[in-house]
């Protein structure tokens, strides 16, 4: 083999290892990346499962009261209390509900800003790692 071939080879080699450098990084980042959306999409997911309490609870209500209604409108004199009373309790029902669903959205903007200081962290320690000084003062 001729010296140049060696060089060539020798350089080749070097090559392939910064390359394999970037690709481990590459992959740590993505592990990182999938580590903290999957945090994200749990906490989505807890916060669906309620909702999805939050509107069977009212449809249950509704369908109560529906009913009720409907049976008052049959025979006004049987069931104009129990629909009354009905119609407070799902009210009262829906006054916590709504009061449920303020506290999940406020919550839900605080979780995003915290989702974007965490972005903004993670911009930062990449950019540090990258030794890109000046463009991480900048963030």
């Amino acid at each position: 083999m001729t010296v140049q071939g060696e060089l060539d080879v020798a350089s080749l080699r070097k090559s392939l290892a910064a390359l394999n450098r970037q690709v481990q990084h590459a992959q740590a980042r993505l592990v990182e990346t999938i580590e903290a959306k999957r945090g994200e999409f749990v906490r989505a997911s807890d916060h669906v499962q309620e909702l999805q309490e939050t509107i069977a609870k009212i449809r249950k209500d509704v369908q109560i009261t529906s009913e009720a209604w409907s049976a008052e409108a049959a025979d006004p004199a049987s069931g104009s209390r129990s629909a009354a009373s009905q119609i407070q309790k799902a009210a009262a029902d829906h006054a916590a509900i709504s009061r449920e669903i303020e506290t999940v959205q406020a919550a839900s903007q605080i979780l995003a800003v915290l989702l974007s200081a965490q972005q903004q962290l993670s911009s930062l320690a990449s950019l540090v790692g990258r030794a890109k000084y000046v463009e991480a003062a900048e963030l």
